[in-house]
């Protein structure tokens, strides 16, 4: 089973507010807050739980996945066509299928999630790996992981994990997180 926790936040909003967010939601799966290590490569991971974790935030939004095995999460509002992303860190498939801004944050969010699974996060050298199957399809299996995509409002969320796996998603209010973690 992954959980997949979100919060929308109100107010002025900084990294700060948005990493304790996070914390947060982590907190909230718990019901404590675990030690948070840091890998070789630098993924933040739990040192004695034996579960996996990944955290992502773009503006108000946050999202926390919690897995059984290696997990990777990102959350995009949808961006602007970037010709220089595209040219430095899509794969050709990719720059050819790309239609519109979702697509182009569809696949960004892909490589971000990818990448915080591997653990190397921005400097994955994302170029190498075709995720345009995503464009036509909610669900991929690519580079030996199972990729979900998600599409609400203004907003683009992509799950990858090791394994297919039954997904939780429970969406938090930022005034009922705050309540239940933070009394």
């Amino acid at each position: 089973m992954i959980w997949v926790y979100e919060s929308t936040l109100s107010g002025e909003i900084d990294y700060q507010k948005q990493h304790q967010s996070g914390l947060d939601l982590v907190q909230f799966h718990f019901g404590y807050l675990p030690t948070i290590i840091k890998s070789a490569k630098g993924k933040p991971k739990f040192e004695n739980e034996h579960l996996f974790f990944s955290v992502s935030h773009s503006e108000c939004k946050i999202v926390v996945a919690i897995s059984l095995s290696e997990v990777g999460i990102d959350v995009q509002k949808i961006k602007t066509i970037s010709p220089r992303i595209m040219e430095r860190k899509f794969h050709s498939n990719e720059n050819a299928s790309i239609n519109d801004d979702e697509d182009f944050t569809l696949i960004w969010c892909a490589k971000e999630s990818y990448g915080k699974y591997k653990g190397d996060g921005i400097l994955y050298n994302s170029q190498e790996d075709d995720f345009s199957s995503l464009l036509t399809s909610e669900k991929a299996f690519i580079n030996e992981c199972n990729f979900t995509t998600i599409k609400q409002g203004e907003y683009v969320y992509c799950l990858c994990a090791a394994k297919e796996d039954e997904i939780v998603w429970v969406e938090m209010d930022e005034d009922e997180l705050i309540k239940k973690v933070r009394k």
